[in-house]
């Protein structure tokens, strides 16, 4: 069986059997796509390794050192970046790195900006650590453009963050680069931090 035969999605009927949380919330003629839990088979080399930990009964916590320093070196490679493995940190998910994020840059009353419409999560933290989210609508008749001119019209002295996911959540569209460049460019022009989930 080759790797692409391997990675194939599963029949919509196996999937909608299986339990995977999203499968179980709507009938079997619906199709959720809400969750992004990958509905992939699990890679043999994966499965090897968990067989693996659990004959061993090394199921401990572990360093984790190598993860951080490979993403490090992904960073420097892919994007350009200059850091190191200190400058890495390791979470469950993006919403308890959005949580530390908006502690960091902002307080109670502090306005974030996010895109409309926007992953659910992000705005569930908003309201939990009591920011105000400002939302910048998107252009759906244009395919969910990111309008730089709309930004700028909405960030003010009150705004501490912009949060984006790209590509975004829920449209999936990928910001251009041009998009990004005007995107930072505003940020630095008035000192907002930006949270990315990429």
């Amino acid at each position: 069986m080759s790797s692409d035969d391997y990675f194939n999605l599963a029949s919509v009927e196996g999937m909608a059997n299986s339990l995977n949380r999203k499968w179980q919330v709507y009938p079997n003629d619906v199709i959720p796509l809400w969750l992004a839990s990958p509905d992939f088979r699990i890679a043999p080399e994966i499965k090897e390794a968990l067989h693996h930990a659990v004959d061993a009964e090394d199921l401990y916590y572990n360093s984790d050192d190598p993860t951080r320093e490979a993403m490090a070196e992904k960073i420097v490679r892919v994007n350009g970046q200059e850091v190191t493995s200190d400058d890495v940190m390791i979470s469950q998910g993006v919403e308890p790195l959005l949580w530390l994020a908006v502690m960091h840059a902002c307080k109670e009353g502090d306005e974030v900006v996010m895109p409309n419409p926007m992953y659910n999560g992000f705005v569930h933290v908003m309201e939990g650590l009591n920011t105000k989210p400002v939302y910048w609508d998107l252009d759906y008749e244009d395919g969910y453009r990111f309008d730089e001119e709309r930004l700028k019209e909405i960030v003010n002295k009150d705004t501490k963050l912009l949060c984006l996911c790209n590509p975004h959540n829920p449209a999936g569209r990928v910001m251009t680069r041009e998009e990004l460049k005007a995107v930072a460019d505003i940020a630095v022009d008035n000192q907002i931090k930006v949270f990315m989930d990429e």
